[in-house]
């Protein structure tokens, strides 16, 4: 299919210019970064939104509007899908390389200024007659030092049905959203990124960002978050998500949420991670934070959870067992009143407390848990022994029905102190 001259006329570009365009040349991709899928809008108002194709069998000089005749470079079908007013980009199974469908010497793949929003989605057969929700697309970033998919200063952008593995950046191995609302990640896999900051995922100052029915296996970060760090970000949303295997020098080989307002993990597994503090989860001021109906088993570090200062933080309907802890399952810092309902703490190898306090705080709501005996000497310790939540009496002994944890059952003859 050839583009009419007059309709290139219209948008603004020599005929010339979108051959180069095509042809993949990266120069020319900046220079039509300028071109908002809404300006192509307003020049195609008769023309029905296209789906823009690309393949590795694909060309470049293509226009990659037939499913026959798809684009190869993943880079050259978003800027596509923009001048068309596309909002969607099929991408065949396979794997795309750095030069051989992901640009090269550089991040594998922009997505910004998408204001009229697109979604992605991975996995098409050849010839894109139909998708299995279990193909992927491989963007594998080869660990050459650049992020494989940066999202910046976009609206509505979605990715469905990709394995994004081998990145690596000082923030965001595998991907970085910063500065984007509404930014959805389903069904995806996350695999061997490495970072500073955010190994799989790295969120900032970002709203709206879901990451749903996805997995983040075998990440690492130098600092926070192994598997995702999210930072000045507001209504982040993880469901239904496999996190294991990933390893964080300091904090969170799981979950980092730093200074985040509306954050809810919810129907998550946290298996198997490490990091020097917080091994699942490293949660740094904030607020409004809840986890809900997750598994978190068989970490190490020092914590499960490492709670700084956090405002407003739930954690219920969970279990939180067989973790090979040195200190304990919750480490409480200076935290505000906080809910910790109906979860079960038990079978932690090597833990000294259940929950641990430092900088203890009035106010919290702690009942309907079950402690199940392991190594633990304490279900609850207060290091400061100030403010304490519940009363103790001579023997050192919490009396649990006159603190907010009624309800809450020791097995093993374990202390509260």
């Amino acid at each position: 299919m050839r583009i009419p001259v007059l309709l290139l006329m219209i948008a603004g570009m020599t005929a010339a210019h979108a051959f180069d365009l095509f042809r993949g040349r990266r120069d020319t991709l900046r220079d039509r970064a300028g071109i908002t899928a809404a300006q192509s809008s307003d020049n195609m108002t008769n023309t029905p939104p296209v789906v823009v194709y690309a393949s590795l069998t694909g060309s470049d000089a293509n226009t990659g509007t037939n499913a026959s005749a798809p684009l190869k470079t993943l880079q050259n079908a978003v800027t596509a899908a923009r001048i068309y007013g596309s909002i969607a980009v099929r991408c065949a199974k396979g794997q795309y390389t750095p030069g051989n469908g992901l640009n090269s010497g550089m991040d594998g793949l922009y997505l910004t200024n998408t204001a009229a929003g697109i979604t992605l989605t991975g996995g098409w057969e050849n010839d894109f007659s139909l998708r299995y929700a279990s193909n992927h697309s491989i963007l594998d970033g080869g660990l050459a030092g650049y992020r494989v998919v940066t999202v910046s200063n976009a609206h509505g952008v979605a990715l469905n049905g990709f394995t994004v593995k081998n990145g690596s950046n000082a923030d965001g191995g595998g991907i970085a959203v910063i500065a984007t609302v509404h930014f959805m990640l389903t069904n995806c896999s996350v695999v061997s990124n490495h970072a500073g900051n955010g190994g799989g995922i790295f969120i900032s100052n970002a709203s709206n960002v879901h990451i749903a029915s996805s997995r983040f296996i075998s990440n690492s970060a130098g600092n926070k978050g192994a598997a995702v760090h999210a930072s000045y970000a507001r209504d982040v949303r993880i469901a239904e998500t496999h996190l294991s295997r990933n390893y964080s020098v300091t904090h969170a080989g799981g979950i980092s949420l730093s200074r985040c307002t509306n954050a809810l993990v919810t129907n998550c597994a946290i298996l198997t991670n490490y990091a020097g503090a917080g091994s699942a989860a490293f949660i740094d001021y904030g607020s409004n934070t809840v986890f809900s109906s997750v598994s978190v088993l068989s970490n190490s570090g020092a914590q499960v959870f490492y709670l700084n200062i956090p405002a407003a933080f739930s954690l219920v309907n969970s279990a939180v067992t067989n973790n090979n802890m040195t200190h304990c399952s919750v480490l409480l810092f200076n935290a505000s009143p906080l809910i910790i309902s109906n979860n079960i703490f038990g079978g932690v190898a090597g833990t000294l407390y259940g929950l641990q306090e430092l900088g203890a705080q009035a106010g919290h709501l702690l009942y309907d848990n079950r402690f199940i005996t392991g190594t633990m000497d304490y279900l609850y310790y207060d290091t400061i022994l100030t403010n304490t939540p519940f009363t103790v009496d001579a023997g050192g002994i919490a009396n649990i029905n006159s603190a907010a944890m009624t309800g809450a059952a020791s097995a093993g003859g374990n202390a509260l102190y």
